[in-house]
C-alpha cells in the first residue's frame, strides 16, 4: 500500500510541496524565534533601560508624523547635540543631576595595523559625563577638549579589548582601531558590567546629517527617585523656550519605557505564537489532503488503517520538517544584521540541542493528530 503513496509523490510532487508548506514554514520560524526570541527581548529591555535606574529622564526625538492613521518619518528632525545639552545642564536648577547624551552603531572593530584583530562591538557617541565611564583600568576618560576640538579619540572597554586584541590589560591603549573608515586613537581602558564591546568616543564627531539620520537618546539622572518628576518637568520648559510649543520631542522615565517594551514583545511572542501554529495547521490539514488523495480509489480494494496514514504523515512531515530546519536556521543567521541595526546592539543567534531536538517532536506530533482524521474518513 506505502507504494501508492510514492506513486502518488512522484506524479504530484509540486501539490505536495505546497500542501505542506505551512510545514516548512511553520518549523522554519519555529527555529528562528527559538534562535533570536531570547536574545531580542532581553537587548530591547537592556536598551530601553539603559540606565538601569528609576531616577532617569529619556528625551528622544519625536521622528514621526501621523497622517490619516499613517506614520510618515519627518523631513525635519529635531536632535539634542553637545552644546544644546550643555544649555539643558545649565537650565536645571536641581543640584547633581547628571547629563548625557548617546548614539550607538553595532558593527565590526579592527586595529587599523592588523586587521586580522578585531571584534563585533558597539561604537558609542558619548558625552564626557557618559554614564558608563565605569573604573578606568589604565589611560584616561574623554575629556571637555576632546569634544570641543573634535578629536578622533576613544576609550575602550575590557570586554572589546580582550575580544579585539585577547587580553584586557591595557595593550589596547595607544593603538589605532577603525570602524566604518575612521580611525580613533585609543586613549583609555575602563571596565564597564555591560557584557556587549564597547568604543566610546566624542558625540561631536557626528555631523548634522547623522545627528538627524540617527537621532541620539538624552538622559538625565536625578540625585533621587523623588527628584525626578521636578526634572521632568524643567526638561520641558527647557524644549518649550527653545523650540516652542510643537517641540518635537518627547520625555519619559525609565519605568514607563521598560513596561511599553514588555507589552509589545509579549504581544509580538504572541502574534509570532499564532502564527506558527496557524502554519502548522495549515501544512497539518494539507498533509491530510496528499494522504487521502493517494488513498483514492484503492481503499475498498486493498484497505488500509492508521499505520499506513502515520508511516506516510511522518515521511512526509519529516522531509518538510528538515527543509524548513534549513530555512530556519539560514534565515537566522542572514537577519541577524538587521536585528543588530534595529537593536543597536551585537548579537549572534543561539542554537542549541533542545531547540533541534524540539523539532523531532514536531513532526511526531502533527503526524500522529493529522493520522486519526484520515483513517476514520476511510472506515466510514
Amino acid at each position: 500500500m506505502t507504494k501508492n503513496l510514492y506513486t502518488y509523490l512522484g506524479k504530484h510532487f509540486i501539490h505536495t510541496f505546497f500542501s505542506v508548506l505551512g510545514l516548512v514554514l511553520g518549523v522554519a520560524l519555529l527555529i528562528g524565534t527559538l534562535a533570536l526570541t531570547e536574545k531580542v527581548e532581553l537587548l530591547a529591555l537592556k536598551k530601553v533601560s539603559q540606565t538601569e535606574q528609576l531616577e532617569a529622564v529619556i528625551v528622544e526625538s519625536n521622528t514621526y508624523n501621523e497622517v490619516g492613521g499613517v506614520r510618515l518619518r519627518k523631513n525635519n528632525v529635531r536632535h539634542i547635540d553637545y552644546d544644546l545639552l550643555k544649555s539643558l545642564e545649565s537650565y536645571i536648577t536641581i543640584d547633581s543631576v547628571r547629563a548625557y547624551v548617546e548614539s550607538n552603531y553595532p558593527g565590526r572593530i579592527v586595529i587599523a595595523t592588523d586587521q586580522k584583530k578585531s571584534g563585533i562591538g558597539l561604537l558609542s557617541y558619548v558625552n564626557e559625563t557618559e554614564r558608563n565611564q565605569g573604573n578606568m583600568i589604565t589611560g584616561r576618560w574623554l575629556e571637555p577638549q576632546d569634544l570641543y576640538r573634535k578629536n578622533k579619540v576613544a576609550v575602550v572597554s575590557t570586554q572589546l579589548s580582550y575580544e579585539i586584541m585577547g587580553d584586557s590589560t591595557g595593550n589596547v591603549v595607544g593603538e589605532n582601531i577603525s570602524f566604518a573608515n575612521e580611525t580613533y586613537e585609543v586613549v583609555g581602558l575602563v571596565s564597564t558590567n555591560e557584557t556587549t564591546g564597547r568604543a566610546f568616543v566624542p558625540i561631536t564627531l557626528l555631523n548634522e546629517e547623522q545627528l538627524t539620520g540617527k537621532t541620539p537618546i538624552t538622559v538625565l539622572l536625578a540625585p533621587s527617585i523623588e527628584d525626578v518628576p521636578e526634572v521632568k518637568g524643567q526638561v520641558a520648559e527647557f524644549l518649550k523656550t527653545e523650540f516652542g510649543e510643537n517641540q518635537g520631542f518627547f520625555t519619559i522615565v525609565n519605568e514607563q519605557r521598560v513596561r511599553q517594551m514588555r507589552k509589545i514583545l509579549f504581544v509580538g511572542k504572541l502574534a509570532v505564537g499564532l502564527t506558527i501554529a496557524a502554519l502548522l495547521l495549515g501544512g497539518g490539514i494539507g498533509l491530510m489532503n496528499v494522504l487521502l488523495l493517494s488513498t483514492y480509489k484503492t481503499v475498498l480494494a486493498e484497505g488500509i488503517g492508521f499505520s499506513y496514514f502515520f508511516k506516510g504523515s511522518l515521511l512526509i512531515s519529516s522531509v518538510a520538517a528538515l527543509l524548513g530546519l534549513i530555512i530556519g536556521v539560514v534565515g537566522s543567521i542572514q537577519i541577524t544584521p538587521i536585528l543588530m541595526s534595529v537593536l543597536d546592539a551585537p548579537f549572534k543567534p543561539s542554537f542549541s540541542l533542545g531547540m533541534f531536538l524540539a523539532v523531532p517532536g514536531v513532526v511526531l506530533l502533527v503526524s500522529l493528530i493529522f493520522s486519526v482524521y484520515p483513517s476514520m474518513r476511510v472506515k466510514k
